[in-house]
């Protein structure tokens, strides 16, 4: 909670930070009244720049990020925005609950945007992206704006089919670090 209320006297809203926390954070010399000390400053850049590590376990999905990976308007995209072609699929992740808080960080980042797009009558939303590392290879997670997965489950996408290279089966730990 009081990383929370930090967050918000950097982006200089301390109206919405309870003055309990307010005072910790002068405690901790993060803060000076209302506003961000540089030692505070530092510590929000650091936490927004450094990679992210979330762990978790695979789990199954249902197959429809097979199915959207394959439209012309999203492979496009993510070949000319992170770089890479696709695999036909997307690695589902169910975050521990550490990893599952840690993952709120993603919102304060700035993603690469799969713009949404009409393909055949039928409108496909926004997605956001996170380049990432999955066990070292190459990808990015990805949050579509439109989703029935719980907040606690992850999409990472990859050029690889991550599955099959790292051997992974439903139940194996995993970690993804987000640049």
């Amino acid at each position: 909670m009081m990383l929370a209320s930090l967050l918000l006297v950097y982006r200089g809203e301390p109206c919405e930070v309870l003055e309990e926390d307010l005072k910790k954070l002068e405690t901790l010399g993060l803060v000076k009244g209302k506003d961000i000390t540089a030692k505070g400053k530092e510590l929000v850049e650091q936490i927004l720049t450094k990679p992210l590590t979330l762990k978790g376990k695979v789990v199954s999905g249902d197959g429809e990020g097979r199915y959207y990976l394959s439209l012309k308007g999203y492979r496009e995209q993510v070949r000319r925005k992170l770089g890479f072609d696709p695999f036909p699929g997307t690695l589902n992740v169910l975050l521990d609950p550490e990893s599952s808080e840690k993952k709120a960080l993603l919102a304060l980042r700035r993603a690469i945007v799969l713009e949404g797009f009409t393909e055949g009558g039928r409108r496909y939303g926004e997605v956001l992206c996170y380049p990432a590392r999955v066990m070292g290879l190459e990808g990015a997670v990805i949050i579509p704006l439109k989703t029935h997965h719980p907040p606690e489950i992850i999409e990472v996408i990859s050029p690889h089919n991550l599955r099959e290279k790292l051997k992974l089966k439903d139940g194996d730990p995993v970690e993804v670090t987000v640049y």
